[in-house]
């Protein structure tokens, strides 16, 4: 009603003044009877208002869709056959099927990127498996640790590109079944031993052999993979220890991964989810894409997990993962 008021407010002004002009040049013409200057007057302002009374209701749903801004939906058709309403519709339809255009060659562009990524990856790890096959003569090893860390390394970053690239199609990727949580845990240790030698970090396993969760194997033991690299990374004494335990709280499974390392600072920590975020310890030690715990923290999301993580700079960080029931 006040967008209909603010609309027409020049034509009633003008109205207005035009009814003081013309009153005022019949006032003064010593011919004109006062009875018929008031009935002029009158039937000016009641045409007026029979105009703007047909007007309010005939553009009522167009004003009213262009001041509902509470409504939540996308439909911006408004019904009625008045010329403006109908060109309304035909600009907005114009303008959404210019859209949809537009976004359709933006999908297809991004489907194309993520296929050049995903065969990018598989074709660089044909070399990377190669070279591990070749360092992994024990008589040489002596020659080849520096080599064997460093492929290790550029392994993870092509697994987290490659997962990068597939987390947009998630849902055409996952599939729910029924695992054993040691059995993972001891997987991602098992495939990060080398890591662990280096740092001489020594992983310490207290987790249930009964405990199952209904998750993604493939999608949580990348999770598990980003974390525990994480916990090395950032541990820069030799002699640390990481636990892995798991517990029950809010009768739900949980896994508990806490390490010795330098710890979050406290202004980071409600910011480590976002994509490309290194913080503090991404400038002060580098080898950070800020990706990893993003991607964690949206694969919880995905896969109905509550994750919280604890830190403290100097006493190590606790990552928790809190499985749904079923």
């Amino acid at each position: 009603m006040n967008l209909f008021w603010r609309d027409h407010r020049l034509l009633i002004i003008v109205h207005i003044l035009q009814a003081i002009i013309v009153g005022s040049i019949l006032f003064l013409d010593p011919g004109a009877e006062p009875t018929s200057l008031m009935y002029a007057i009158f039937l000016s302002f009641l045409l007026l208002t029979g105009y703007l009374v047909y007007r309010y209701f005939v553009l009522a749903p167009y004003y009213k869709k262009l001041t509902d801004v509470s409504s939540g939906h996308h439909d911006f058709k408004i019904e009625g056959n008045h010329p403006l309403i109908l060109a309304h519709n035909q600009l907005l339809a114009r303008y959404y099927n210019q859209h949809q255009a537009e976004q359709h060659q933006l999908e297809i562009r991004k489907n194309q990127q993520v296929q050049f990524m995903t065969q990018w990856v598989h074709q660089m790890k044909t070399p990377v498996s190669v070279m591990n096959l070749i360092t992994q003569n024990e008589a040489d090893y002596h020659e080849y640790p520096a080599l064997r860390t460093e492929l290790k390394r550029l392994e993870k970053g092509l697994d987290l590109a490659l997962h990068t690239a597939r987390f947009e199609q998630f849902e055409q990727d996952f599939r729910i079944k029924s695992v054993q949580i040691k059995t993972l845990v001891q997987q991602v240790v098992q495939e990060n031993k080398r890591l662990f030698i280096l740092k001489e970090m020594y992983p310490k396993i207290d987790v249930d052999n009964e405990m199952y969760v209904s998750t993604d194997p493939k999608w949580l033991v990348f999770m598990l993979d980003q974390i525990i690299v994480n916990a090395i990374k950032y541990t820069k004494d030799s002699g640390k220890h990481l636990v892995i335990e798991t517990i029950i709280a809010d009768h739900k499974p949980t896994l508990k991964i806490t390490d010795q390392g330098v710890g979050i600072q406290a202004a980071d920590l409600p910011m480590i989810q976002r994509p490309f975020y290194t913080g503090e310890n991404g400038r002060k030690y580098g080898e950070s894409t800020g990706m990893g715990l993003h991607l964690v923290y949206q694969l919880c999301e995905k896969l109905h997990i509550k994750i919280d993580i604890q830190s403290k700079v100097g006493n190590g960080t606790t990552v928790t993962l809190q499985f749904p029931t079923r």
